[in-house]
């Protein structure tokens, strides 16, 4: 499968770099590494990486020179780039004791025409910009390898992720995108990678069926980790205006358009290539809509006892856990 992946890309024009988390790095291992990378170039890679990232090691001078020693033994003299990522690859963590005595002693410890990924001021980062690249270019002494992680979701249980990456990725820089683990998710992604590129990419219905408003729905809820998108900003503001309103029909009649463009987003979920693994975050956007539909219904003295109800009482929203940790941190279970 990846030497197809490897022979496809070629074919469209895209490098297929392999990586490598070499784990615990032994020296006895090093050998084994280089074997594999060497594989990985005779199959059609472009480009190999060691991933030294999220190891359990605090970060010193003496492991970055143990990494060092690895990394050379399994990549020295391999014909093809080469990028590592380190163990302290942001500006947070850079900041906690021995980053910065880590990342001195690694950049000075590998050959400079290594790449290596940077993520940013932090893991996740709200903005990747030229002061950005200037900071991690200072200490990394060669220029980052921005790898963004706006649209990850491995951490998040609840949430997907779907912003357009208009001017995200600064110019100059090799720069990478971490994909969500949900397939269609990826896949638009990708197309709005594509598009900020400045690329003409028709809708890939082959992939995600056709261009539903849905897709709009969602997105505008799943926009950012921080944030949702304009639409769902106007959105959060007339829930909340609307809750003291006498008659909020505008506000109920577009809840039920917006339901009912869900509805026809799950409905063509056979039609999405992986389409029941967004099944859960579409259902989870419309359950809250149904909520808020029952409370803007009801008297307006009864809302607030309507919303409670229905999301924490008669079938709780959250994990126990999260109630709990809420109502320690002042929350109160609301």
């Amino acid at each position: 499968m990846l030497r197809q992946s490897m022979a496809d890309s070629a074919e469209a024009g895209v490098s297929f770099l392999y990586g490598l988390s070499p784990w615990r790095f032994a020296d006895s291992e090093a050998g084994r590494a280089r074997e594999i990378l060497v594989g990985a170039i005779a199959d059609g890679a472009s480009g190999v990486a060691l991933l030294f990232d999220d190891i359990d090691d605090e970060p010193s001078a003496t492991l970055a020179k143990r990494q060092a020693e690895f990394a050379l033994a399994s990549l020295d003299g391999l014909s093809t780039g080469v990028t590592i990522c380190p163990s302290v690859y942001c500006g947070e963590q850079m900041a906690q004791q021995g980053g910065q005595e880590y990342l001195s002693a690694l950049a000075t410890s590998v050959p400079e025409g290594w790449g290596m990924l940077w993520t940013g001021p932090e893991i996740i980062s709200r903005q990747i910009d030229q002061e950005t690249i200037r900071t991690a270019e200072a200490v990394l002494r060669r220029r980052p390898v921005i790898w963004d992680n706006l649209l990850a979701d491995d951490y998040a249980l609840r949430r997907v992720y779907l912003s357009p990456l208009f001017g995200r990725i600064p110019a100059d820089t090799s720069w990478f995108i971490n994909p969500s683990s949900c397939f269609p998710v990826a896949a638009h992604a990708a197309m709005s990678l594509v598009r900020s590129l400045g690329r003409d990419l028709p809708w890939p219905e082959h992939i995600l069926g056709k261009e539903l408003p849905g897709w709009k729905v969602l997105s505008s809820l799943h926009y950012t980790p921080w944030d949702v998108g304009m639409d769902g900003r106007r959105l959060l503001s007339l829930l909340r205006t609307s809750l003291r309103l006498s008659h909020p029909e505008d506000t109920v009649s577009l809840l039920y358009k917006e339901s009912r463009d869900l509805a026809d987003l799950i409905e063509a979920m056979p039609d999405i290539e992986g389409g029941f693994d967004l099944l859960p975050f579409v259902t989870d956007v419309r359950r809250m809509i149904h909520v808020w539909l029952r409370a803007l219904r009801a008297p307006i003295q009864q809302r607030e006892a309507m919303l409670r109800f229905h999301l924490l009482e008669r079938l709780p929203y959250e994990h126990p856990l999260a109630d709990l940790t809420r109502e320690c941190a002042g929350g109160h279970g609301s």
